[in-house]
């Protein structure tokens, strides 16, 4: 996490794989559709990157 907030775009990407299977199963739940999930997701990950 700390190198990811400190601009290691690799560390994001290794947070972002290790933690998508879980959200989207999380999503998938609450929006009641796999490819809603994964739009979302996208999304969020999108916003998160510059917010580190």
């Amino acid at each position: 996490m700390q190198r990811a907030a400190a601009g290691d775009s690799a560390a994001f990407g290794l947070l972002v794989e290790e933690h998508t299977p879980w959200l989207l199963v999380r999503r998938t739940r609450r929006v009641g559709s796999d490819e809603v999930a994964d739009l979302v997701l996208q999304e969020a990950v999108i916003a998160a990157y510059p917010e580190l």
